[in-house]
């Protein structure tokens, strides 16, 4: 395991430190463009915001200061990117299939309840009333955009989805700090830099994970993947220092940034029991009551393989055998290593893989074939302007 990961995963005091320290910090640069958004006039300001992002700030006749300085810093790529890695990163992802969405699901989104510091703000944003499976759509379907051919160039759909995301967190931070509900002292900012690092590393290391359920991603694969989260992690508003480059590293940061968080609670319970039960509402053309509960269990074994029994415990779900993985596993990592060995296997996988993740996207919750429930809040949102 160390040769995989590139050596031991140390606990140290210091970083944690500064994962503590992170649950106070935002991103200033967006928080500083929303307050300039609603001093200047909420809908016009966001219309050139819009524009700029779309178009380019030159294609804004006399840009205010505050969006130019914005995009200046947007708009000027790290010296450290290598787009050629990113896209290797993202074909990657596209090439481990479905298997990307099992992950992101059934062990990152559910996992993630049990960090009871995220679900408080959920919460407040009305996660349970939408629905995990609707919530989870949506961001599946952004992190889609990202991994889309050039989706992380300028002017491709991830790295504008990106922006808009992280729009959107700045207002509900601005929203939710407002609310007497919201106890910054105790949980720090709704959406803050840990957290946000914490998100994204689930992102950064699919790659990785995927050796789990049987798909021979490569070192060079994992390295690749590692420098696509990283750029994301910049473009989302994640700060310079906690901006991770090795699987070694990303784990040890994961570790400490979910260190900080309590285990467990009736919102966990709450957020897990919507999210497991998403598959039981899914639409299909034929045989439906049967898809539906094979849906429903195959979701849980793999929650159980991924996230532990212990884990199903603490969010109140039964932890069934890991069925699903365990008779899978070994006919994927079979597929994919011939795919691998063959003339043009992996540029196979990789379209494959890629309109698996959309099919599966677009089942999870009808309609939910884009990120607009997320970058495009409704009204009852606390991000809506």
């Amino acid at each position: 395991m160390h040769a995989v990961v590139g050596g031991p995963i140390h606990w140290d005091l210091a970083l944690r430190e500064r994962m503590i320290d992170g649950l106070w910090e935002r991103d200033a640069p967006m928080a500083h463009l929303v307050e300039w958004m609603f001093t200047s006039g909420g809908k016009a300001s966001k219309a050139l915001f819009e524009q700029a992002l779309e178009r380019g700030i030159e294609s804004v006749p006399n840009a205010p200061d505050e969006l130019r300085a914005f995009f200046a810093r947007i708009d000027r790529r790290p010296e450290w990117v290598d787009m050629a890695k990113v896209r290797r990163g993202a074909r990657a992802i596209n090439a481990i299939g479905k298997v990307a969405i099992y992950i992101a699901r059934d062990l990152f989104m559910m996992g993630g309840y049990l960090l009871a510091g995220f679900n408080e703000q959920l919460m407040m944003t009305g996660a349970l009333h939408k629905g995990s499976g609707k919530r989870f759509a949506e961001t599946a379907s952004w992190a889609s955009d990202t991994v889309a051919p050039d989706g992380l160039e300028r002017f491709g759909a991830g790295f504008k989805s990106t922006i808009r995301v992280r729009m959107v967190h700045a207002l509900v931070n601005r929203a939710i700090e407002r609310n007497p509900q919201w106890d910054s002292d105790m949980w720090g900012l709704p959406i803050n830099q840990t957290d946000m690092l914490a998100t994204i590393l689930g992102t950064a290391l699919v790659g990785f994970t995927g050796r789990l359920l049987g798909v021979p991603v490569t070192r060079d694969e994992c390295d690749a993947v590692i420098h696509y989260g990283r750029y994301l992690a910049w473009i989302i508003g994640v700060k310079d220092d906690f901006l991770f480059d090795s699987t070694h590293e990303g784990i040890r940061f994961l570790m400490h940034a979910t260190s900080t968080h309590p285990r467990g609670g009736e919102s966990a319970r709450a957020l897990a029991r919507s999210l497991a039960v998403e598959p039981l509402t899914r639409h299909y053309g034929q045989f439906e009551w049967l898809r539906r509960r094979y849906e429903h269990s195959k979701h849980l074994s793999m929650s159980r393989f991924l996230v532990g029994k212990k884990g199903l415990a603490k969010l109140g779900l039964p932890a069934i055998p890991p069925w699903y993985p365990v008779l899978t596993i070994p006919g994927r990592f079979v597929w994919q290593a011939v795919h691998r060995a063959m003339p043009g296997g992996y540029g196979r996988l990789v379209e494959r893989g890629r309109r698996e993740q959309l099919r599966l996207i677009a089942i999870f919750h009808e309609g939910a074939r884009s990120a607009g429930g997320i970058i495009q809040p409704d009204p009852s949102h606390p991000a809506h302007v």
